[in-house]
């Protein structure tokens, strides 16, 4: 019984053996292999465009299998949010854009699927929302008893009363000065009155912050000198009555301006900032530069470093004003000795181990004392001031200045030099009227040529270029 049970054992494993083999055998049955449709989107351009303004894209698909119906969707992201937003899930796009402008390109994503594969094939490209407002010179000016903002865009065109357009009044009390700077994602200008600093957006220019929405706790009395910050840093500075005061922007906003850093000083209406010295200002009452470190809330003064051209804590003079170098982290600043009537250069480095880096004596600078504005050459040492319609260059390495233009209108007043893409920009007033005077440099620093003037602005207060 056994045995039969034994070869009973066998006889079923060869069968099941058989089987298996049987299906191991060649498959000859019939089977449809289905080819993977390959589809590929053209290239799509980058747009600038107004906001509110019709975006129109006719997409270019192509597609190995072209009977294959495929959908469609196309999204915008915000850099500034970090949202994204589904803008049409058809194949050609056809949308207002309605987006904020903001200092940085939207990226937009136009995305094919097929669906009988899941396979998707994707084309990003930027779209750059902008305003009138968005570029150009920003003219702080007086029309009447009115003070106000004008708009010149890169090509001429004038915007003019643009405050008094997104707010509904002109400037309350009067204005002095106009400051644009990129910081925490945004393009911020200030407008600076005796007694107040509203920041207004930098698209629509509608105020968003005045003086007392600027601190926890307003300084009495009000009277803003200076709103300071470094592109790409993560402090924002006010100088109010000779105090300084710090807002740390590296924390999500809203963020605002704390006590004042303590200290027996009183700082001039400038600043320098670097790495290693991140924010340095002059000191009036006792003569010196001070500096507040990183992460510190007390100012202190400057090494005196072997072979350093002066002591930086040992001036003893009035700062008459200081504006970044030609060279990166480098600040000149001009002084004068009011028992001696002279004016005397320094350069700074706001980066580097001896941060005291020229003095001398200027010699030759005809008028200077009368001097209403200055500017530094992007690319050399030069320095230009303007005294009624003339304007002179003082030459660093020479030390000696001359004059390089006058304004043929004998009433004529400049009251703001700038640089520009290596320009020199004049902010003439000629009676009741302001004139934007372009001129183009020489590689000596002369006044090469008058390339364009722009009339039909108010009397010209101070201006700034703002860009996009």
């Amino acid at each position: 019984m056994k045995t039969i049970k034994k070869y009973t054992g066998y006889i079923y494993s060869c069968f099941a053996v058989l089987l298996i083999l049987s299906g191991c055998a060649k498959d000859r049955g019939n089977y449809e292999y289905k080819k993977l449709n390959e589809v590929k989107i053209d290239s799509i351009p980058n747009f600038s465009l107004m906001k509110f303004d019709s975006l129109k894209i006719s997409a270019g698909i192509r597609q190995s299998e072209s009977s294959q119906v495929l959908s469609y969707e196309w999204k915008i992201y915000s850099p500034k949010t970090g949202k994204t937003k589904v803008l049409s899930k058809e194949k050609n796009l056809a949308v207002i854009i309605a987006e904020e402008p903001i200092t940085d390109a939207y990226e937009l994503v136009f995305k094919a699927t097929d669906p009988s594969t899941g396979i998707s094939e994707f084309r990003s490209f930027s779209v750059k929302v902008v305003t009138p407002f968005s570029e150009g010179w920003m003219v702080l000016n007086r029309k009447g008893n009115d003070v106000d903002i004008d708009m010149v865009n890169p090509a001429g065109k004038i915007f003019s009363d643009i405050f008094k357009l997104s707010n509904g009044k002109a400037i309350p009390g009067g204005a002095s000065r106009i400051y644009t700077y990129y910081g925490q994602q945004e393009q911020k200008v200030f407008v600076q009155t005796a007694s107040d600093i509203l920041q207004l957006k930098g698209n629509d220019f509608i105020q968003i912050q005045n003086y007392n929405s600027l601190f926890y706790e307003q300084p009495a009395p009000a009277r803003p000198e200076l709103y300071f910050l470094k592109k790409s840093g993560d402090r924002e500075f006010i100088i109010n009555d000779g105090s300084l005061y710090v807002m740390a922007t590296s924390v999500p906003p809203p963020t605002r301006f704390g006590a004042k850093i303590p200290g027996d000083y009183k700082a001039a209406g400038f600043m320098a900032v670097g790495s290693k010295y991140p924010g340095i200002i002059y000191d009036e009452k006792n003569g010196g530069f001070l500096v507040l470190p990183a992460n510190k809330s007390e100012l202190v003064g400057l090494p005196v470093v072997e072979g350093a051209a002066f002591d930086m804590n040992k001036i003893n003079k009035t700062m008459v004003f200081m504006q970044p170098a030609p060279v990166l982290d480098h600040f000149y600043a001009l002084f004068k000795d009011p028992r001696s009537q002279s004016f005397h250069f320094y350069a700074i480095n706001s980066n580097g181990t001896n941060p005291a880096v020229k003095y001398q004596q200027m010699a030759n600078v005809p008028d200077i004392g009368r001097a209403s504005t200055f500017a530094i050459s992007s690319t050399l040492p030069l320095i230009y001031y303007a005294v009624g319609q003339k304007i002179y260059v003082y030459d660093v390495e020479m030390n000696a200045a001359r004059k390089v233009f006058e304004i043929p209108f004998a009433s004529a007043n400049i009251m703001a030099l700038r640089m520009l893409n290596g320009a020199l920009v004049a902010g003439v007033n000629e009676g009741e009227e302001g004139k934007l005077y372009y001129f183009e440099l020489a590689p000596t620093g002369n006044i090469a040529s008058n390339t364009k003037k722009i009339s039909g602005l108010g009397k010209i207060i101070d201006l700034v270029y703002k860009p996009q």
